[in-house]
């Protein structure tokens, strides 16, 4: 018999401390776990252990989960830049959603600040990339930071990004953060934030993908209320509880990828099924995905 997963953890579980990065690895050793370093023990197999990156200040966040240490992440300020100074999940709390509630912290500590972050484990790239995180400009970072990043030749950084606050049209400027609190138990209206940066055509058509994603999550929860709330009395969908109804609709939306995404949306449309879900959800889809066109032209 296959043992059970743990079950994920949520992120109103969670608590963060500020601390300096010698105070944060004090922290767990107290707790009796090693495997979390300095940067400049950790560094050297790409970046120098001297190098920029490895000695400038952290300011760091750890995770507290039932009064343990459980997971860290933090960042070094250089020159009006933040520089990633490394995520870390306990060992033995991996696989539980750990990572997702720490990238939403850096998210939300980081402010209007550009955060340059090298990712050297490849497991996590698409974590990082479904957060927001761009490709990292190079022709806009100080010199003497892209001598170090390009002194790293063999082997390379598996991914190096960035992450933007955006400026979009007036209707898309919802900055959305996809934290433990956007999973179908926890529900949350995004915060509306305005920052003015200049926004090129990538990070524009990423941003349009994130808003889409919530608008049709949205369309789609709301249909199927407005279904549960016209069943009779005692009546429910065979087999389909309302979990697994949540769980569906938040992997085909937020969770999705954005060609993934608009090949759900095209599927529903193109549908002749008759469930009152999808007929429902056919009412405002189309709505969405003109919107979502309009937006990544800029318009």
């Amino acid at each position: 018999m296959a043992e059970e997963k743990p079950p994920r953890i949520d992120a109103s579980d969670v608590t963060f401390r500020e601390l300096s990065e010698d105070k944060a690895v004090e922290v767990f050793m107290k707790d009796g776990y090693t495997e979390y370093q300095k940067r400049s023990m950790r560094y050297g197999k790409f970046l120098p252990a001297n190098s920029i990156w490895a000695k400038t200040p952290a300011t760091m966040f750890v995770a507290y989960f039932e009064g343990r240490p459980v997971g860290v992440i933090g960042y070094s300020r250089y020159k009006g830049l933040l520089l990633d100074a490394g995520v870390h999940v306990r060992k033995e709390y991996r696989g539980r959603g750990l990572g997702s509630i720490l990238l939403d912290k850096i998210i939300k500590e980081k402010g209007k600040n550009t955060l340059l972050v090298n990712i050297a484990n490849s497991d996590i790239i698409n974590a990082y990339r479904k957060k927001g995180f761009i490709d990292m400009d190079k022709d806009n970072i100080p010199e003497e930071l892209l001598e170090e990043l390009n002194e790293v030749v063999d082997p390379e950084y598996p991914d190096q990004v960035q992450k933007y606050m955006q400026h979009l049209p007036e209707r898309w400027m919802r900055i959305l953060k996809f934290s433990a609190a956007m999973r179908p138990s926890q529900i949350k209206k995004p915060e509306e934030v305005e920052v003015e940066v200049e926004l090129d055509r990538d990070a524009l058509a990423e941003s349009c993908c994130e808003q889409a994603k919530l608008d049709v999550h949205n369309a789609w929860i709301k249909a199927f209320e407005d279904a549960k709330s016209k069943l009779k009395p005692g009546q429910k969908y065979a087999g389909e509880t309302d979990e697994w109804w949540r769980e569906g609709i938040y992997n085909h939306t937020i969770e999705n990828t954005c060609y993934g995404l608009k090949d759900v949306i095209r599927e529903v449309l193109a549908s002749h099924r008759t469930h009152r879900v999808i007929r429902d959800l056919k009412k405002n889809i189309q709505k969405i995905l003109d919107e979502w066109e309009e937006c990544e032209s800029g318009n």
